[in-house]
């Protein structure tokens, strides 16, 4: 099996590949990333591992997009490319029609054009996430639910989505979906939520939480996401199914800061709760997302294996201790 990752040293997709590269030694796995800011060292750690291999590429490039996928022949593509801040897309939303729109185009017309003769065994696999769906104001989503977007980001994934769903229609495309709720963990860029929370207490500085902070967003590990995807990819069966992987957690962002910081101040002995400081509120900031994952549990045996708090304390531990 030869898998193609984009994105692979982005937060999520570097996870996959530490999870996967090693622990599968008869697959081949080749990253496309083109490295930005919220890239990590994800290479290398790999880069000695005979079964993968790294390009930089950008998506929006169709030429070395399309050569990659020539080249390298995958079996699956899983799609984890994007541009993902949601207030970088507030101020400058151009970046993420390149790469969340076109790039997933000039991926998808190359995985088509490259296994148009034979589709057997092959897959598409797209990542996307709960903000396509906009905001709730209680329960949760299910795969039927509206595609509603509030923003520039999530319409971008949307859009992208949207795409993939097309490509299915359209050209009989063997493509999957998986929408997953905020993921957390070791490497995710220190712009997003927990990440500021952690280091901001950690250098002593004041904690930003958006207006009131009574936000609600649900939770998930990445390394139960990663698990999450790989039972999918590797099903057969799950050829044109979308499913969403959540474990449940759903907190007000004022609750997750004042877990986090309660967790850190059992290992600092210093209490940081004082340090929260509410600032105006982010432009269109959605009230709540949170996802119902009863499709996935009822079709396969995953299951998140961390608590929230078993995930914060080995997220916490990271930033403590690491140089990134």
């Amino acid at each position: 099996m030869k898998i193609l990752i984009t994105g692979g040293s982005g937060f999520i997709g570097s996870q996959f590949l530490r999870q996967h590269v090693q622990s599968n030694p008869d697959y081949e796995f080749f990253n496309l990333d083109k490295l930005t800011y919220a890239s990590t060292p994800i290479n290398e750690e790999l880069h000695h591992y005979p079964n993968y291999q790294f390009a930089e590429i950008d998506l929006y490039d169709v030429t070395l997009t399309t050569k990659a996928i020539q080249d390298f022949a995958p079996d699956t593509i899983v799609h984890f490319a994007a541009e993902t801040h949601v207030d970088r897309s507030t101020y400058d939303g151009r970046p993420f029609l390149h790469s969340n729109i076109e790039g997933t185009y000039n991926l998808l017309t190359a995985a088509r054009d490259f296994w148009k003769d034979d589709l057997d065994g092959k897959r598409f696999h797209f990542i996307s996430t709960d903000e396509i769906f906009g905001s709730i104001t209680t329960g949760s989503f299910d795969e039927n639910s509206p595609i509603q977007p509030r923003n520039i980001y999530s319409a971008s994934k949307a859009a992208a989505h949207h795409l993939v769903l097309a490509f299915q229609n359209t050209y009989q495309l063997p493509v999957s979906i998986s929408i997953c709720s905020n993921n957390f963990g070791p490497f995710q860029n220190q712009e997003k939520f927990i990440p500021t929370v952690i280091e901001s207490a950690l250098a002593k500085k004041r904690i930003p939480i958006y207006g009131s902070g009574s936000n609600v967003r649900d939770w998930i590990y990445v390394e139960d996401h990663c698990n999450a995807i790989w039972e999918i990819i590797t099903t057969p069966a799950f050829e044109g199914e979308t499913f969403n992987v959540s474990a449940q957690n759903t907190y007000t962002n004022l609750e997750i800061a004042h877990k986090v910081l309660t967790l850190l101040s059992k290992k600092t002995g210093e209490n940081a709760i004082d340090l929260i400081e509410h600032v105006e509120d982010r432009l269109g900031h959605d009230l709540r997302y949170a996802l119902n994952p009863a499709k996935l549990l009822k079709q396969t045996n995953w299951r998140p294996h961390f608590s929230l708090e078993k995930g914060l304390e080995k997220t916490i531990d990271f930033y403590m201790n690491s140089t990134y």
